[in-house]
């Protein structure tokens, strides 16, 4: 019935529509909101060597991104920006901590530091897994 009106949705549209879901949201639980955790960590000559990205949502930090460059993995760099990232998180009234990473990524380096998986999706991409942690704070 409405097969033939559905069209791929522009930027725009894509925003109008995650707006649409949180209100619907805040309609359910009040209002919420999200807090930006965003680490850098530049060498001496200005070239950034590592970082990480996340959110606080619900009292959960959501980690999308943890990357060191290749001359500085096993150096610490890592771990120091996972260890900054919490705490700011928890600064900000996070309790835990979720995040995904891939067979081929950093599961041993995230078990190190006390996430446990609790999730896991075969086949994703072809052949390897995607990994879901948590950690509480």
């Amino acid at each position: 019935m409405h097969q033939d009106q559905i069209r791929i949705a522009t930027r725009e549209e894509a925003i109008q529509i995650c707006e649409h879901l949180q209100t619907f949201n805040e309609s359910v639980i009040g209002t919420y909101r999200s807090h930006p955790v965003w680490m850098i960590h530049r060498g001496a000559d200005a070239e950034m060597l590592g970082g990480i990205v996340g959110e606080i949502v619900f009292g959960w930090l959501n980690i999308s991104v943890l990357w060191v460059a290749d001359s500085h993995r096993g150096s610490g760099l890592g771990s120091a920006l996972l260890k900054a990232a919490e705490r700011a998180a928890a600064q900000e009234g996070a309790r835990h901590v979720q995040l995904d990473t891939f067979d081929w990524q950093a599961a041993g380096f995230y078990a190190k530091h006390g996430y446990t998986e609790f999730a896991r999706l075969g086949d994703y991409p072809s052949g390897r897994d995607r990994i879901f942690m948590r950690k509480s704070l």
